[in-house]
């Protein structure tokens, strides 16, 4: 084996590894952030310029006057038969009227799941219209503020 047939191979494998492990990503990340930004981003969970977290993994709002997911540790998704039940409390606890509760629930109903399994609700997408309810009562002002604040320093993320 001689020297040449050595560096050949090695600027090969340097060429491989600049079009696979470098051009390749920065493709697909270039892509990814031309066509769909928010979702390349991790859906971030933004209300009022505060990033909460990612509507793509649970936020623990613990309070009463919000969803929750008990599915499990990081999984946003409830049923909607789940959501309904928890409207109820809400309804009870917050004094939400029963018919925003469920309007929101359907709006969020995800697409796919009503299509190929049962149909399931995202909770960060109901707390983030709870929220917006919320702030436009002053009734509710220091609650958002309390949960947000709870939430911003590192409680509330599940």
């Amino acid at each position: 084996m001689q020297i040449k047939d050595f560096t050949d191979g090695f600027k090969v494998a340097i060429i491989i590894f600049l079009i696979i492990g470098l051009g390749y990503p920065l493709l697909i990340y270039g892509i990814g952030q031309a066509l769909m930004p928010y979702q390349a981003n991790g859906e971030p969970f933004v209300f009022e310029n505060r990033t909460l977290g990612s509507m793509l993994l649970y936020i623990n709002f613990d309070s009463q006057a919000f969803f929750s997911s008990n599915n499990s540790y990081y999984d946003p998704y409830i049923s909607v038969g789940q959501a309904e039940a928890e409207a109820l409390a809400i309804n009870r606890t917050a004094g939400v009227p029963l018919t925003y509760l469920n309007s929101i629930i359907n709006e969020n109903v995800n697409f796919w799941s009503k299509i190929f399994m049962r149909p399931v609700v995202n909770v960060n997408r109901l707390n983030y219209d709870l929220l917006i309810y919320y702030s436009h009562n002053p009734k509710y002002k220091a609650l958002v503020t309390q949960v947000l604040n709870r939430i911003e320093n590192g409680s509330g993320i599940s």
